[in-house]
């Protein structure tokens, strides 16, 4: 029980400096929204309809900038949302919705990591 403790700790501790590496990841290369974009761009099966990709403003102009005419062509229309963190979007169409938010990606990570825990720590954890 101790060992568990002890290795859910190390999980939790392991996911806090990840997410601020992450942080600093972004900070230090903010050009990574532009790989994530171009992997919504390519998107199987595609959004229909019409396309708005919401950015933070500061990615806004960095995508704009740089794939920009790439995703005229593709139909998709930029629109920044300072509601937004840096490094992450939304993709929103007739269709559905993408999120990319950093926020969520980061949800996801974790929800992976927490998953590998050993069943008994993760039927503590519904039982809290």
């Amino acid at each position: 029980m101790l060992d568990e403790e002890v290795a859910n700790e190390m999980v939790e501790l392991a996911l806090a400096t990840g997410r601020q590496l992450a942080g600093e990841a972004l900070k230090a290369r903010p050009r990574q929204v532009l790989e994530l974009v171009r992997a919504l761009l390519h998107t199987d099966p595609p959004l229909t309809g019409q396309q708005r990709l919401w950015l933070h403003p500061l990615d806004h102009k960095l995508v704009e900038q740089h794939l920009g005419q790439e995703l005229e062509a593709a139909g998709w229309k930029l629109q920044p949302d300072d509601q937004l963190s840096r490094g992450g979007c939304r993709v929103t169409s007739a269709s559905g919705e993408l999120d990319a938010t950093w926020e969520t990606r980061w949800q996801a990570v974790k929800a992976q990591v927490r998953r590998r825990r050993p069943a008994t720590a993760a039927a503590e954890d519904e039982q809290e």
